[in-house]
Formats: C-alpha cells, sequence, structure tokens
C-alpha cells in the first residue's frame, strides 16, 4: 500500500515515463496494439512502476486479457528493455515460452505446480540438442550451490502500512544442487512474515509461488527465490537487484 504522496510522485514518473515513449529517441509515434496499448510503455510499468494491490492486480488481469499476439508482443518488450538475460538463460526463457505455448498457456500462467513437469521436459530437450558440462557434485544441468536451510514459509499479502524493505541479497541456495543456476535469498531486518510485492512484477512471482520458503537467523527474515520463477515473470536482468529492490515484508 502506498501513501498519497508516494502515489503523486509515482504518476508524475508515469507520465514521464508514457511522454518518452510517445516522443521516442526520433519523434516517432508509439507502437501501439490493436487495442490501443503502447506495449513498450506498459511493459516498463510493468516492471518498474510501484503500484498498490489493486493497480497490480488490474495490470494482471490486462495482460491475461492479451490476444495471443498482443501478448508476444509484450514478451518481446521485455526482452527489449532486459537485453541480457542472467546466467546466460536466454535459452531457459526461450524454452519456457515453448512449454507454455504447448499447454495452449501464456508463459506468465505458468504456476510452480507446473515446475516438475515443465523443468523435466526442458531438461531432456537440452541433454539431447547439448549436452551440458555437469557438475562434478551435482547431476545433469545442475549446479553447485552454496546453501543454507529454510524451514519456514512466508506467504504472498499485503504489508499494509508497515512494509519493511530487503537490507541485502546474494544467491545462496535451499538446496546444494540447483537445476540451471542458484537461487536467489533475499533477507529483510527484523522478524517479518508476509512477503508483499513494490511492482505487478513482483507480485507475479510471489503469485507465481504462493509465497516463499523463508527462515529467520540473525536478527533478520530470509527468503528464498527459485530461478523460474522471475523468469515466467519477465524478469530476466539483474534478478537478485530487483527482488531485493521489489520485494517487502510485515
Amino acid at each position: 500500500m502506498k501513501s498519497s504522496l508516494s502515489s503523486a510522485i509515482t504518476g508524475i514518473v508515469t507520465l514521464g515515463v508514457n511522454l518518452l515513449f510517445t516522443a521516442g529517441c526520433g519523434g516517432e509515434a508509439p507502437r501501439d496494439t490493436a487495442e490501443g496499448v503502447d506495449m513498450q510503455a506498459f511493459a516498463y510499468r510493468y516492471l518498474h512502476e510501484e503500484v498498490d494491490d489493486a493497480t497490480s492486480q488490474r495490470i494482471m488481469q490486462q495482460i491475461r486479457a492479451f490476444s495471443p499476439d498482443e501478448y508476444n508482443e509484450f514478451q518481446d518488450a521485455l526482452r527489449e528493455l532486459q537485453p541480457q538475460v542472467d546466467d546466460g538463460l536466454d535459452w531457459l526463457v526461450d524454452e519456457l515460452r515453448y512449454e507454455a505455448d504447448l499447454r495452449g498457456m501464456k508463459t506468465i500462467d505458468l504456476t510452480h505446480a507446473d515446475a516438475p513437469e515443465v523443468m523435466t521436459a526442458i531438461k531432456a530437450r537440452r541433454a539431447l540438442a547439448q549436452p551440458a558440462q555437469d557438475s562434478l557434485a551435482c547431476g545433469p544441468l545442475q549446479v553447485s550451490c552454496q546453501s543454507v536451510k529454510f524451514g519456514g514459509h512466508a506467504p504472498g499479502g499485503s504489508c499494509g502500512w508497515g512494509c519493511v524493505s530487503a537490507s541485502g541479497s546474494d544467491r545462496t541456495s535451499n538446496s546444494p544442487c540447483e537445476d540451471f543456476a542458484c537461487d536467489h535469498r533475499i533477507w529483510f531486518n527484523g522478524l517479518s512474515q508476509v512477503v508483499d510485492g513494490k511492482t505487478a512484477a513482483a507480485d507475479c512471482v510471489i503469485l507465481h509461488y504462493g509465497g516463499f520458503a523463508s527462515r529467520y537467523a540473525n536478527g533478520r527474515t530470509e527468503v528464498v527465490v527459485g530461478v523460474e520463477g522471475p523468469l515466467v515473470c519477465g524478469i530476466l536482468f539483474d534478478v537478485t537487484g530487483v527482488l531485493q529492490r521489489e520485494l517487502q515484508v510485515w
């Protein structure tokens, strides 16, 4: 939940972003879909604009209402805004998109419950197409990670007015061996129970998992976020930094 001052500042920033995309570097008109959506500006708003819960839900509803062509344009706009993908996982982004298409779904609607089947299919194709240089300590297409045990669970919810922003992050995982890349550990000072997102993209990641594995240690609450959730939700670059900036707890 955001204060009225924060909402006013957000409105000014949003207006500036919209004007930027309208003007363009060369004075070009915005790239609209049949529904009149400037997809680059919309993707930027989804990724970066701090919104309240109701606005976040409306953004997600609009994405889910996109036609297949519009959704493809939305995904392409996210890639244009993030030309690099962390850990060299461009191919995994494409594979997740392919698996969603096979199921007649939008990538953003893949849930963590779909992950075992989806990841098994992706790993099978990847092993056939390009045998990986596997870690000696882990299985095929896995990497060795620094790990700690996260025995708790922090559900998603609204932090209301008592929001606490993250104070640090790293790539510590919930397991010593992870598929494709190590997890993202985010921590918050004090004891917290509910995780909220500042942006629609961050809320999408929370919805993907239904909350995060967590633990309380050294005076702080730590949550761990896997690899596929951010990629499914279109957070592709500087994922750990983005999660640190855009997750909050109560």
